[in-house]
This record gives structure tokens, sequence and C-alpha cells, in this order.
């Protein structure tokens, strides 16, 4: 009942970088035993950089239409012209969606084709076609999508999008598995560090990162253990999506580029406040003498690039 209430509360609460930080706030405290710091505090981490930042509510007109997974592929095309883009097949708008049952009716004339379906307006809450489409899944799926994504996390580059589900062709390697999912954190343009998921949503999910640019492992204890002979991309294949993260970040002081590897690399999404601030950051694996999480990592080559703020410096965003 208490949480219930909480929820009700926090979606009545108008977008005001106060409040977005008051709220916000209490979920960061409860995952790292603290409240954020302010930006340029020796104890911060990315986490504390991403927490005023997406609380902040100060995104640019290009980084808002790189959130909506519509127009962000629009934007992917634009920024690299080699990078392969998942076709498009159809588009659901969720402002008008009265029922599960409608929605329902939208989603079984895919039933069975090799498409995903994703909020535009958000991240997560996808659903594949290929598995068969129930009325279970539609009333998931519209409790899953109806909302305005904001109100979850206060992430507010999300606040007041267009609600619509892209639908789009899946990503998938020659032998129909799915893609590995490359996600290059990019600071001013350079990719700095990388994370690996294999086989993210099946029973063997594997997880790598990797210093950039030399893609040395972070740390030799670092990731879960390595299961049927996969191995990372050959060295050719990676400087090609190392090349189209550094295309596809130039514009930005900071953000994540996620690419779909399959027959070629595919564009996945451009990710601002990965975690919503709530990462932890740290190897999968925790070796006896932990290395220093990745989270202070990232957040030092952000203060060697003049903090990554364009013209700002951090007390303008605090």
């Amino acid at each position: 009942m208490v949480r219930l209430a909480w929820v009700a509360l926090c979606r009545l609460l108008p977008n005001h970088r106060g409040i977005n930080r008051l709220v916000a706030g209490v979920y960061f405290r409860r995952v790292h035993g603290r409240r954020p710091a302010l930006p340029n505090a020796p104890e911060s981490t990315i986490n504390d950089f991403i927490f005023h930042r997406m609380t902040g509510n100060r995104w640019s007109d290009l980084e808002r239409r790189c959130v909506d997974k519509i127009t962000a592929k629009e934007e992917a095309a634009r920024l690299s012209a080699s990078v392969g883009i998942p076709r498009t097949r159809g588009m659901i708008a969720m402002d008008d969606m009265p029922n599960a049952s409608v929605l329902y009716d939208r989603l079984s004339r895919f039933a069975g084709e090799d498409l995903v379906a994703k909020p535009a307006h958000g991240s997560g809450a996808t659903l594949w076609f290929a598995q068969g489409i129930t009325r279970e899944l539609a009333h998931w799926a519209f409790q899953a999508w109806r909302d305005d994504y904001f109100w979850q996390m206060r992430e507010t580059q999300y606040a007041g999008l267009p609600r619509r589900i892209v639908i789009e062709d899946a990503v998938r390697k020659a032998d129909g598995a799915p893609p590995d999912d490359y996600k290059f954190m990019c600071v001013r343009g350079t990719p700095v560090l990388l994370q690996v998921d294999h086989d993210r949503f099946g029973p063997n999910h594997l997880r790598r990162l990797y210093r950039l640019p030399h893609f040395e492992p972070y740390h030799a204890d670092d990731g879960t253990p390595a299961v049927g002979g996969w191995q990372l991309a050959q060295p050719e294949l990676l400087a090609d999506m190392a090349a189209l993260a550094t295309a596809l970040s130039r514009p930005f002081d900071y953000v994540r580029i996620d690419l779909l590897l399959a027959d070629r690399p595919y564009f996945g999404e451009f990710t601002f406040s990965q975690g919503a601030s709530l990462g932890r950051y740290v190897p999968t694996l925790i070796a006896s003498n932990p290395p220093q999480p990745y989270g202070r990592y990232l957040l030092d080559r952000l203060r060697e690039n003049a903090f990554g703020m364009t013209g700002q410096t951090p007390s303008d965003v605090v």
C-alpha cells in the first residue's frame, strides 16, 4: 500500500529539477547507500554524473531525437552512412490505445514473423513476435508501454515523448542466433570503454568489459564465465565498430552507443543515462583484490575531457 501511494504521488509531482532529484534520490540512496554527490566531488562516480544530468532537464533537440527510437534511427543514418539500420515494419501509437484487447488485435497481425516491438518513448519492454502473441503478452505490453517513461525514474530526456511502438526486423546472426550487443561508452566522440553482452536474454548470458582503444580486458577476473567457445570479434571488425561508435557519438559529451553484431554491425540505440544512475558498475565476478569500479574509471575519463559538459562547468549542472 505504501509503495502504491508513493508511485501515485510521484506521478502527480511536476517535472522540476529539484523535485526530480528528490524523487530519484530515494532510489539512488536505496541502491548505493548514500546520497548523490556533486559530479565534481572526490567520491563521485559516473552514476552521480548521470543522476544530475538525467534529472536536470537540459537536453538539446538532437539528444531528444536520439532518445526516441524512431527518430534515433534517422539520426544514426545521418551520422554514419555505413551502420546497418533495422528496417521499420510498423508503428503503433499508444496515446489513443484504449485497452489491451485492441493492442492484442494490432500485434496479432505480426504474430510469428521475425520482428521485434519496442517502445520508442522508453527503454526495455521488448516483445519478440516469433515467439507468438498471446493476450497475456498483450496485457503485459499494454501496462509497460502506455505511460510516459519519465515517471519511472525521472529521466527527463523521455518526458513528453510521443508514446509510440516501433516494429522492426529482428537482427540475427547467419545461424539464426541473436546478435552480440557491443556497448561503446564514449566521451566527446571517443570510445573509452566497451561492454559486450552475449546471449543477453538467454540461459548463457556472458558479459565482458574492455578498455579502449586497444580492447584490453578491464580486469583479468572480470565478466561471467565464457560459454560455448565465445570469442570477441576479430580485430578488423572491432576497429570498424569503434569507428562507427566514434561517428555516432561525436556530437555528444557522453553517450553509450549500442551496436548489434550480426552479419554486420547494426545500430541499436543511443543511451544517455545508462541504468538511470543505479548501475553498480563493478565486475560481475569480484576478484580477491577488486579492481577499481568502472563507474569511477568513466568519470575520470570525463574529467580528463573538460568534464564532458558542453559549455558548462560542473557547477552549472547542479
